[in-house]
């Protein structure tokens, strides 16, 4: 049988229920990397490839769709209306998915089979809040939300949900001063937000001097909420405070 994601190596993931098939390639810090939709296509794998040749150890779950698929108008008609009514995903603007417990377990293996200060991880677009639910499990230090699409923005209240139960997102406010690293990678810059619509992080300007520089801390506000300290992450993985419960290997 032909590999769907070539030079990754497949296995399946199962937790509390759920599994899925997870495609992971390269040494080094794993991240893990949460596929948008229709689902783990070419455009995805061939990012991973780009982190597994900057170093570092890359886990490509595969939660709906099919792996290697091309993004097309049929393939995304095909898979949305299943991921809309499944009951990993939720799209309430005060709720956390029930798929985040998975990624949150796949992020703690992750970090048990590479060791190192921690894992990091990034949604993409209708999985861009997932990796914000994720830096609730300790093991992760460095959630990137890349333009995330959910909650759907329909109301004032869903443009401003982070799409996490209430304990959920208190955990994250709690660690993202010390030990999280969060990056926000929303289109608006603050100039042309919405009033009460979830943070933008930077301009695409800011992001690129902060590529080449030490990461400066951002309050941002939004998510319905207190301020949620951000810092534009380089991909150094190296937090001032460790995770609690783990080594760092």
């Amino acid at each position: 049988m032909t590999n769907a994601v070539p030079g990754f190596d497949p296995v399946t993931f199962a937790h509390a229920g759920w599994e899925h098939q997870v495609y992971r390639a390269g040494s080094g810090p794993a991240v893990v990397v949460i596929h948008e939709v229709p689902g783990l296509h070419p455009g995805v794998i061939a990012f991973g490839q780009r982190l597994v040749d900057a170093g570092y150890r890359v886990y490509l779950p595969s939660l709906f769709g099919r792996p290697g698929a091309p993004p097309t108008g049929g393939e995304t008609l095909r898979v949305l209306p299943r991921v809309c009514v499944s009951r990993e995903f939720t799209l309430l603007a005060d709720r956390t998915s029930p798929v985040a417990s998975w990624l949150r377990a796949l992020a703690a293996q992750a970090h048990d089979e590479c060791g190192g200060p921690g894992v990091g991880a990034i949604g993409m677009c209708f999985t861009g809040g997932f990796a914000l639910a994720m830096a609730v499990e300790p093991a992760v230090l460095a959630p990137v939300l890349s333009q995330p699409g959910l909650p759907a923005p329909m109301t004032a209240r869903s443009r401003a949900g982070a799409g996490l139960d209430p304990a959920d997102l208190a955990v994250v406010r709690q660690r993202t001063p010390g030990c999280v690293c969060l990056a926000c990678g929303s289109a608006p810059t603050a100039a042309r937000r919405p009033s009460g619509s979830r943070p933008c992080g930077a301009s695409s300007a800011t992001r690129s001097r902060a590529s080449r520089s030490t990461p400066r801390p951002a309050t941002r506000t939004g998510y319905g909420g207190p301020p949620i300290r951000c810092s534009l992450w380089t991909w150094s993985m190296s937090p001032a405070t460790p995770p609690g419960r783990r080594s760092t290997g």
